[in-house]
């Protein structure tokens, strides 16, 4: 298919190119054949007139009535037969002396350049009115005027005139004869080079196409055809080492894939851990307070079980006893289960959360610690709707962080005797103009009076490993995590401070719409 559609347009284009040359050959070969036998109408008008000139010598002294009836018969006779459609002949003083034709619009025309001719004594040739050609119109009438001389003094002139007609029509004749062998030496030139270039180039271009298509990942050459120093041997050459090449970065590209992809697996993995290990930092914080919390309940139940030890209560009282050890039972192993629920590895599993019920939670756990002693944590949770999708872990440990980090910056400011945390919620269909796609978001602000951060910090806070906190009271890894956790959920993070005035920290997270699959 390739090799017929390349042939058919090199076929019409050699045709096209030799047409065009061959027309250009003809008509410069056309005029040069109309020149060449204009000026052999000259040269034999030329002849003409040394013969009138020699014939007049021949009849002797010449006379005014030199044209009598016998030469004029005898100069009509030698014009037609020179093939002159008319002529005009004045005397030195420019009378008529005899005119030979039929043509008498031709007579004015005469009588100028013969006067002209007695005048100059100079031979000239002039072209007269309009005709036909062989492809655009020509004169049609060569009008030659001479003077004629006796023994080198002027006697008279002469003009005559030749009808072109007949040889623009000769011209015509021969042209169609010439394009018909045009025509058919186009026909057998193209067929000529077609099958050339068919042999030289088509057939090599075909063995390459499919040669090409034929490849298989396997092989380890491609093909050369014919002599290799010439240029298809060159291309298959070139095609070859391409090919080489081409393997080589194959392998190369696959290893360095398989590179990246340990290389992502192992940083997913350090992904993980760090997270997991920005918990467990945060655990092991919480631990001294999860301790004296865990320790008042157990010594008010071992206090009832000595009083269950006495013989003398009421089975009333008893039950009342076991009833309230049961309490704080309970209340210890709801504190255990929170914090191991806080320590354990995330699922990721993404799913419709209630941000709500997560902030009451870590509101819940963290109100026992020794370190929010001193801080008063309110809850303004105003969204109507507060379903994000998300994972409720990943949710729980950003919350924490945030709070811990209030709690932190609280007591190493002036305000640690009346710290405050302020933990707000509403739905904000604006914010999505200005962040992302979604059109509705849930945003949530911690808002706390601590020492805030200076105006210089501020754009690093959630940089791995920054901390503006005194040596060994952090990793630099929290709001680094709460950073990464936050955009894996298609939501944003952002803070505001201003030293001595406290923090603020925005999270925004896109609502869960029914029937809409959120990123």
């Amino acid at each position: 298919m390739f090799a017929g559609k390349l042939k058919i347009y090199v076929a019409i284009n050699v045709a096209f190119i030799l047409l065009f040359g061959m027309l250009l050959i003809n008509i410069v070969t056309l005029r040069s054949d109309r020149r060449a036998l204009i000026k052999s109408e000259i040269v034999k008008c030329n002849i003409f007139v040394s013969f009138i000139e020699d014939l007049l010598k021949y009849k002797g002294k010449i006379k005014k009535d030199v044209f009598d009836i016998n030469f004029k018969y005898l100069f009509a006779q030698k014009m037609s037969m020179a093939g002159f459609s008319d002529a005009m002949v004045l005397d030195k003083d420019l009378d008529v002396m005899y005119i030979f034709g039929s043509k008498k619009t031709l007579n004015n025309m005469l009588e100028h350049c013969t006067r002209k001719a007695v005048d100059s004594k100079i031979r000239s040739t002039v072209f007269h009115e309009s005709t036909w050609g062989v492809f655009k119109p020509e004169k049609k009438y060569l009008i030659f005027s001479a003077p004629l001389f006796e023994k080198d003094k002027l006697f008279a002139g002469v003009s005559m005139s030749l009808d072109l007609t007949k040889l623009y029509s000769e011209q015509r004749s021969s042209e169609k004869i010439i394009i018909i062998y045009m025509m058919l030496n186009i026909l057998i030139l193209t067929f000529a080079a077609v099958h050339f270039l068919s042999k030289v180039t088509f057939k090599p271009l075909q063995k390459l196409l499919k040669r090409a298509e034929e490849f298989k990942e396997n092989e380890d050459a491609f093909f050369l055809y014919g002599n290799k120093n010439n240029e298809f041997g060159k291309l298959s050459a070139a095609l070859n080492r391409m090919l080489k090449r081409i393997s080589k970065d194959k392998d190369q590209l696959s290893q360095t894939v398989k590179i990246l992809e340990k290389a992502n697996s192992d940083l997913t993995n350090a992904q993980k851990s760090l997270v997991q290990a920005e918990k467990l930092s945060s655990v092991g914080r919480l631990s001294a307070g999860i301790a004296h919390e865990i320790g008042n309940p157990i010594s008010i139940t071992m206090g009832y079980l000595e009083l269950l030890k006495q013989k003398d209560i009421t089975e009333t009282a008893r039950f009342d006893y076991l009833a309230r050890a049961e309490k704080e039972i309970n209340r210890i192993n709801t504190i255990i289960k929170q914090l191991l629920h806080f320590s354990r590895p995330s699922k990721e599993d993404h799913d419709t959360v209630s941000v709500h019920r997560i902030i009451d939670e870590v509101a819940e756990i963290i109100r026992v610690q020794p370190l929010t002693s001193d801080m008063n944590i309110e809850l303004f949770l105003n969204a109507e709707d507060d379903r994000v999708i998300a994972d409720s872990d990943q949710l729980y440990q950003v919350f924490m962080n945030l709070i811990i980090n209030a709690a932190d910056a609280i007591r190493s400011s002036n305000n640690r005797t009346d710290g405050r945390l302020t933990i707000q919620s509403q739905t904000d269909d604006d914010a999505g103009r200005t962040i992302m796609k979604h059109s509705s978001w849930f945003r949530l602000m911690f808002i706390d009076n601590g020492s805030g951060i200076h105006e210089d910090c501020i754009d690093n806070v959630f940089d791995p490993f920054y901390t503006t906190k005194e040596p060994g009271m952090g990793t630099g890894l929290g709001l680094s995590v709460c950073f990464m956790i936050i955009e894996s959920f298609g939501g944003k993070i952002e803070a505001f401070s201003k030293e001595g005035c406290g923090t603020t920290i925005t999270i925004y997270l896109p609502l869960f719409k029914e029937g809409i699959c959120d990123e």
